[in-house]
């Protein structure tokens, strides 16, 4: 129970004892049976206050900061969002933590999907708020007052490999311009989209379990350059399991497909940095990639880039560009470097 709640309780008791003795049984029951009342009550609603604040973390996080501080943060942090994202937000946000000092706090804000946003108090008193929009600023994360890049860094998402979660958010806004986002759905475990250029669209592959994969989506260009984007394709070990047992006495597949040692030895490769046989280890679009060429029948030569997403990075993704055989690599990797492929974790 509060000091507050012990002071108004023992106040009730004193006004109880000062009933003179002659004053009517009949009243100073009722009296008794108010001052009772009001313990019980008081006990009541210190226990239901404790019991919501442990099933709301949050609520006990945000009471530490005052009122008026609350206030004005939440209002710096909306409009921030509301300006980042022109509106299109769930208009729902979130205090996860509070600096010890008071002056910096980490919290949540809802697009679909949760994102993070940081604030801290500059030398004036003024709230200044960073959000992130899938990854931080680069260039705004060094403004952070050096009192709470410690709070910052214990506190926000980090790329594997403790790497910082961001990006150039102009430059993407600009690369944006001309450009359609397409989300993957059938991923668990992070948020999978793609850029990619606005004269391509993107159509769900109906053949099932291509080359092993299970889902892939065909690309198809308006006006069919020679150098365009052909697939993406997403595996698992279990669909690639599926496609060699069901293809062990069956023709499913004429060309390269993945099996389960590429699949195995290209994840560990790429958590460590390395290539991995004829594949290339780059980093490119916010990802690390492994890059390799394949020639197919009849004179195109495929480029495929390979990374994983998903929980735990299980999921093994295949993009495909295809050009002319004799087409030097860097056109396609020009193409490839247009695109902003991002796997976002579901925090």
């Amino acid at each position: 129970m509060s000091e507050a709640n012990v002071r108004a309780t023992l106040s009730a008791i004193k006004t109880i004892k000062r009933i003179p003795m002659k004053a009517n049984k009949s009243y100073k029951i009722l009296i008794g049976l108010i001052g009772l009342a009001i313990l019980l009550g008081l006990i009541y609603y210190t226990k239901h206050t404790n019991f919501v604040n442990k099933a709301n973390p949050q609520n006990q996080i945000a009471s530490q900061l005052d009122a008026e501080d609350k206030a004005s943060l939440e209002a710096q942090v909306k409009a921030k969002v509301d300006k980042e994202t022109n509106g299109n937000w769930d208009k729902t946000i979130q205090i996860d933590q509070v600096d010890k000092s008071q002056k910096a706090v980490h919290g949540s804000w809802w697009a679909h999907d949760k994102w993070e946003w940081f604030a801290w108090k500059s030398i004036q008193g003024e709230w200044q708020v960073l959000i992130s929009m899938d990854g931080w600023d680069c260039s705004e994360l060094d403004n952070i007052s050096y009192d709470y890049q410690k709070f910052f860094n214990d506190n926000t998402y980090k790329l594997p490999g403790g790497e910082r979660y961001c990006y150039d958010h102009q430059a993407k806004k600009s690369s944006d311009v001309g450009q359609k986002i397409f989300v993957f759905p059938e991923i668990t475990g992070s948020v999978v989209t793609l850029s990619y250029p606005a004269d391509y669209t993107i159509k769900k592959d109906t053949e099932q379990n291509r080359r092993g994969s299970f889902v892939s989506y065909d690309f198809e260009a308006q006006n069919a350059p020679e150098v365009h984007l052909a697939e993406i394709q997403f595996f698992t070990r279990a669909s690639i399991s599926e496609f060699l047992t069901r293809c062990e006495d069956n023709f499913c597949f004429e060309g390269d497909y993945p099996d389960l040692q590429r699949f195995d030895g290209q994840r560990t490769a790429l958590a460590n940095e390395k290539g991995y046989g004829k594949y290339q280890y780059v980093i490119a679009t916010t990802n690390d990639w492994l890059v390799a060429n394949y020639s197919t029948t009849d004179q195109v030569t495929i480029r495929e880039y390979t990374t994983f997403v998903g929980e735990d990075r299980n999921t093994k993704v295949d993009l495909w560009i295809m050009m002319p055989n004799g087409t030097p690599n860097n056109k396609a990797d020009e193409l490839f470097n247009s695109l902003n492929f991002n796997n976002a974790p579901v925090i």
